[in-house]
């Protein structure tokens, strides 16, 4: 039976103090070989601490997340199961929001019309990007240009794959569409790149005369480079046509 359980997580998450969600458990019987799945609230401390793995190779069994499980057989002996959970990807992207926080990063996030299509068939796609945090200089650019890809991806794109946002809007809606060139599961997406765009001429200068880094933006100013933190869908089921009609017709006809 199970009798109690505890996780212990490094920052930066910790559990919350919300009802038990696994209280149904309780009393349950548990046979050799059975699986029991477990469920808590977590959230994101304010103020966080250094990441996990930061410390030796020592400390770090102590830094990982801990299930901690207690069973009682039916004589009252307990016995308990310190179970190492795997998080590593789950804390990969938070080191990364981390990263890109101190970063001058935009997030893009892309959203599908439908979850499931046909080859050949249009899906339309929307991505929402929040442009205000790029800074040129320490202040807005005022035009940020764009370019959507689908390199490496199984999608032919078409619409407004490039062009212009204006800062000033905050959040902007960048509408294109694709298509899927093959049947199964997709889990690659078109991707959206952007860069700053100088027309300014005294702003480009004053910049180029501060700076040296990569060419990038328009008129071949010294401009930083722009991170982009894109957020996908998980995955787009394709399939393939079952069947297809089609109509012949002549193209003229002889009298």
């Amino acid at each position: 039976y199970l009798k109690e359980w505890d996780v212990e997580l490094p920052p930066p998450l910790e559990r919350t103090d919300d009802d038990d969600t696994n209280k149904g458990l309780f009393g349950h019987p548990v046979s050799e070989g059975e699986q029991l799945f477990f469920a808590f609230h977590c959230k994101r401390q304010q103020q966080q601490q250094s990441s996990r793995g930061g410390g030796t190779s020592n400390d770090k069994e102590e830094m990982d997340p801990i299930l901690n499980v207690v069973l009682n057989d039916e004589m009252g002996k307990t016995f308990r199961q310190v179970l190492q959970l795997d998080l590593d990807d789950f804390y990969r992207t938070l080191e990364m929001e981390e990263e890109y926080a101190k970063m001058n990063t935009i997030t893009a996030k892309l959203k599908c019309s439908t979850e499931e299509g046909l080859v050949g068939d249009p899906v339309s796609f929307v991505y929402s990007v929040d442009v205000k945090p790029a800074l040129l200089d320490g202040k807005p650019a005022g035009e940020i240009f764009y370019t959507i890809t689908s390199i490496d991806s199984d999608w032919i794109i078409g619409g407004q794959v490039h062009g212009s946002l204006d800062q000033s809007l905050g959040q902007v809606d960048v509408t294109f569409v694709g298509i899927p060139t093959r049947s199964g599961l997709i889990t690659t997406f078109p991707l959206v790149s952007l860069e700053f765009q100088a027309f300014q001429q005294e702003h480009s200068e004053s910049y180029n005369n501060n700076n040296n880094n990569e060419t990038r933006g328009g008129g071949g100013s010294s401009l930083p480079p722009i991170k982009v933190n894109v957020m996908t869908p998980e995955a787009f089921g394709c399939s393939s046509y079952a069947n297809h009609m089609a109509l012949a017709c002549p193209a003229h006809v002889e009298i």
